[in-house]
């Protein structure tokens, strides 16, 4: 059983968090088609792998037009999953008429935070929806990345929040990671390309995850629960400390505490 798998419709978003542990600022726009939504999540299906909580995020999105066809199909898969689309909400009032009733439908939950200054009307916004999640986003969790190997893989592994304990792991291009850090470095290292030539921009990526369709559900399974080369460079302690939310300013030093 593999407790959460989170997948990225979009990379982009409309809020630009400080700090965003999906590097989502950074990204240039992108939306995942449905084909390509669907080979993935297929490839989940015929390796038999049970996941308790499927995320569906970004970014945001809302911003992909294709989200309330890709949920469906989701659902038809595994219709005993906890499927959660993430959303600041701030597009949810344009596309409620179109969302609530597929929502309703196939048993979707939503989950939002209610982030500073948005001015949302929360309760109006998720009036209808079938399971809702709504957090006060006064302060968020950061990442702490060194551009050098800094720490000790195991312990890092075994303390961090959100590999080993929530367990958000991380599905790519038929990939599976043991958190959403990993599979989105590259667009950080593009975005940053002094980063290029430290041993944090030369992390193997494909290395730190697990092939779907190369590996049995056991090997995947005992993948998911050990640390990767990349458990090295982050910093979990100073990670699990909150910060004030606040807006990007696009400065490396959100998330490189050097």
């Amino acid at each position: 059983m593999i407790t959460s798998l989170e997948y990225h419709i979009t990379n982009h978003c409309n809020l630009n968090c400080a700090g965003c542990s999906h590097f989502s600022p950074l990204c240039e726009p992108w939306n995942e088609s449905f084909d390509e939504f669907k080979a993935d999540w297929d490839k989940v299906y015929e390796k038999g792998l049970k996941i308790g909580r499927i995320r569906i995020l970004g970014g945001e999105p809302l911003l992909n037009p294709e989200l309330g066809r890709m949920v469906e199909y989701v659902r038809s898969l595994f219709p005993f999953s906890d499927i959660n689309v993430v959303t600041n909400g701030i597009l949810l009032g344009k596309r409620k008429d179109e969302l609530l009733p597929i929502f309703l439908r196939n048993n979707i939950s939503l989950t939002t935070s209610m982030y500073p200054g948005l001015n949302l009307n929360y309760g109006e916004l998720l009036k209808g929806f079938p399971k809702v999640e709504v957090y006060d986003k006064a302060g968020f969790w950061n990442i702490s990345l060194h551009t050098g190997r800094a720490f000790d893989e195991n312990r890092s592994f075994y303390n961090c929040f959100s590999g080993s304990v929530a367990k958000c792991n991380f599905l790519k291009d038929g990939r599976i990671y043991a958190c959403c850090i990993v599979p989105n470095l590259p667009h950080f290292i593009n975005y940053f390309s002094e980063l290029k030539e430290t041993e944090l921009g030369k992390v193997n990526v494909e290395e730190c995850g697990i092939s779907i369709e190369d590996h049995s559900v056991e090997e995947i399974e005992a993948f998911l629960n050990k640390p990767n080369s990349m458990c090295s460079f982050c910093n979990v302690s100073r990670a699990r400390v909150a910060q004030p939310w606040k807006q990007t300013n696009y400065d490396i030093k959100e998330w490189i505490e050097e």
